[in-house]
């Protein structure tokens, strides 16, 4: 018997990727280890602090390593299939 879940394949998508670790972004040690003492362990966790403005305030994240943790996120979520390169050049114009 086949069951049709009331949600959606990227519904579910966005749930695994944002479940999974820091660690799987690829990101320099400097960048890691300031999110982890700001107490950042997931993906989820790290959407919530970038949304809410927070990342300036972890010590040793300056400017530059903010702006490798939007690449990684954008290069994650796409490698994960949440969000197509295309959706965000469009957006961006």
């Amino acid at each position: 018997m086949n069951y049709e879940l009331p949600i959606s394949k990227k519904t579910l998508r966005i749930a695994v990727a944002l479940s999974k670790g820091i660690e799987e972004l690829g990101l320099t040690k400097r960048s890691y280890n300031g999110l982890r003492r700001w107490g950042v362990n997931s993906v989820a966790d790290l959407c919530e602090e970038y949304i809410n403005g927070s990342l300036p305030r972890v010590r040793n994240m300056g400017e530059k390593s903010i702006f490798e943790v939007e690449h990684a996120l954008y290069v994650f979520f796409v490698k994960h299939g949440v969000v197509e390169e295309e959706e965000n050049e469009r957006s961006n114009q």
